[in-house]
């Protein structure tokens, strides 16, 4: 008998995801958690749920067999969780990786951002615990780190997604060192798998296989986390939830400082990491050669660009509504390969978003000028938006001509400073070349969208390729407007009409523009465990003899 029947014969089963969420709050005291699982007999991509205590889920769970374990613990969305990873990698590309000496340089350099970001000493021998996978062609594992106590527990993070800025550092700088880089096919990815740290994800437990696979998830033979080699299982179930038991006794790990070291450290980076569905790294030594010298920095509106600061300064704070808005960081950096100047400009006061067309909870955003053509346009350093790059905005002729007065000699001074050769020949213009090296090594540019864009900044076509624009609405963006210089007051602030500039994206009683939403969070505070207590015998099942069971499909959704 499948294990799908048995359940069907034993408990009530439901259809929807968010019952299975409200059954296990509302019969459980708290204590109810969600998991996921998988048969064959399943259609494809199609999984069920249960809810339920812990320990009546382990006493019924370890009782299966094997060959029937496909489950997943649900990583419930805002729950807190500890620091986990999903590590894997395709033997055949990699036949010369080493398996103990790439986890062994990872784990160190999990250590080392641990301690820069959160202040923690962590150990792999003592804080890290491994289950793996491996079979005969996949390298498979799972490492859930337990951060050091504080009272009676372990710490925790606030959520799954709270995870993505250290992730994203994480994976940088393995790009940057070269450390933890494996093969997949031609192209080279992070060991770690960066897109685990979704809302409501499934992470499979201890003791299950995937449905159709024989490789069982068990404790490493080369974990040294227990003293005792006959560890409990249960013990080790436990210790292996990204959620852990009785979470909310927990402390929970403040992220305060996280953003802005990753945003400090990413600034200067112009490798592309992420990919639409798993991270894809270029070579490491193309990634060097290729990337961004940030030349100088500086705090408020103090670059060798006083207009162009004022200027950014005053669009930013009409297009988010908010009269506080002003630069916190700027960079001036220059492209190795190509030989173009920007500015980079990182705001406070003001997360607005141009591709969720409102303010990110957390992660900021910034605002990069290129300073050859004239233009500048929006990014973000949210995990879900790293890939997104907004439609461009023109400066002002007045702005453009300060910038081109005195760039050339601050870059040329600061390029002999670092001993590197500028490249300022028709610095208003790519050749030839420099566009092809350009195309192929800047993620900023796609050669179908952008191919015009080099030759004339004024074409129309531009705004085929963007949605925001409606015809008959907006005027060509890139048309800019011969009156843009006499609206630039000399005082050295901007009226409302001058960053309209005729231009009706600027003003928001025409545009499709919404106003940054105001959002709030709050955090709770956690806690501790051992075992199972002796009061879960009053648990969800003692109210009602029920498992939930809820089908929905989302195959991708399943590690």
């Amino acid at each position: 008998m499948c294990i799908e029947t048995k359940l069907k014969q034993k408990f009530q089963i439901f259809f929807r995801q968010a019952e299975a969420f409200e059954y296990a709050i509302t019969r459980s005291k708290g204590r109810g958690r969600v998991f996921s699982f998988e048969t064959p007999t399943l259609e494809a991509g199609k999984r069920r749920f249960l809810a339920t205590d812990l320990k009546k889920f382990w006493n019924w769970y370890k009782s299966e067999d094997s060959t029937s374990r496909h489950f997943y613990e649900l990583i419930q969305e805002d729950l807190p969780v500890r620091l986990y990873f999903d590590l894997e990698y395709p033997i055949e590309f990699n036949r010369d990786v080493n398996p103990q000496e790439i986890l062994k340089e990872f784990f160190a350099l999990v250590c080392e951002l641990i301690r820069e970001a959160f202040q923690f000493e962590v150990n792999p021998e003592k804080n890290f615990l491994i289950l793996d996978s491996t079979s005969a062609t996949k390298f498979s594992a799972h490492v859930i780190v337990h951060m050091p106590k504080r009272g009676t527990g372990e710490q925790l993070f606030p959520s799954n997604t709270s995870l993505k800025p250290f992730i994203q550092l994480l994976c940088q700088t393995m790009e940057e060192r070269g450390i933890g880089m494996v093969k997949n096919g031609e192209r080279k990815t992070a060991l770690c798998d960066p897109i685990v740290y979704s809302k409501n994800r499934n992470f499979r437990l201890f003791l299950s296989s995937k449905v159709g696979k024989d490789a069982i998830l068990k404790l490493a033979d080369y974990c040294q986390f227990y003293d005792d080699e006959k560890v409990n299982e249960a013990h080790i179930f436990l210790d292996s939830l990204v959620t852990p038991y009785k979470h909310e006794q927990y402390e929970l790990i403040s992220m305060e400082n996280m953003e802005k070291l990753v945003e400090t450290k990413l600034s200067t980076q112009s490798s592309r990491i992420f990919s639409a569905n798993r991270i894809g790294l270029r070579d490491v030594k193309n990634s060097q050669r290729d990337g961004v010298i940030t030349l100088l920095s500086g705090d408020g509106p103090s670059s060798p660009f006083p207009t162009l600061d004022l200027f950014m300064t005053q669009f930013i704070k009409q297009l988010s509504g908010n009269p506080n808005v002003f630069i916190r960081i700027w960079n001036l950096m220059w492209l190795k390969t190509s030989g173009r100047q920007r500015i980079q400009y990182q705001i406070n006061n003001c997360r607005y978003c141009l591709h969720i067309l409102r303010e990110h909870k957390s992660n900021n955003v910034y605002w990069t000028v290129d300073l050859n053509q004239g233009y500048f346009y929006q990014k973000c350093f949210d995990f879900d938006c790293h890939d997104f790059v907004s439609n461009y905005f023109v400066l002002p002729d007045e702005v453009k001509t300060h910038v081109q007065v005195t760039k050339d000699t601050v870059f040329e001074k600061l390029l002999d400073k670092e001993n590197l050769k500028p490249q300022f020949s028709n610095s208003n213009s790519l050749n030839t070349s420099q566009i092809e090296v350009r195309r192929s090594s800047d993620s900023f540019y796609n050669t179908e969208i952008d191919e015009k864009f080099f030759g004339n900044l004024n074409t129309p076509e531009l705004t085929k390729r963007d949605s925001f624009y409606d015809s008959q609405i907006d005027r060509c963006l890139l048309d800019v407007s011969r009156k843009s210089a006499e609206q630039l007051p000399s005082t050295g602030t901007f009226s409302r009409s001058s960053m309209i500039s005729e231009d009706s994206f600027y003003d928001p009683e025409t545009d499709r523009l919404l106003l940054p939403a105001n959002s709030t969070q709050t955090t709770t505070t956690p806690s501790s465990p051992l075992l199972f207590d002796e009061d879960d015998e009053e648990s969800i099942e003692t109210v009602e003899e029920t498992l939930v069971l809820s089908t929905t499909s989302t195959s991708d959704n399943l590690t």
